[in-house]
């Protein structure tokens, strides 16, 4: 995944990622992922 941040990360940073999905009934699933910005190679 990439993702776009509006200030420079600093490699080793922590991101947490918190991703909401709605079904077509309408029932919420979220995921919450930890992850860290990896260098730039």
């Amino acid at each position: 995944m990439t993702v776009e941040a509006p200030r420079p990360l600093v490699a080793g940073q922590p991101l947490i990622y918190i991703i909401n999905v709605f079904d077509i009934n309408g029932n919420l699933n979220q995921a919450v992922i930890n992850s860290r910005v990896a260098e730039n190679k």
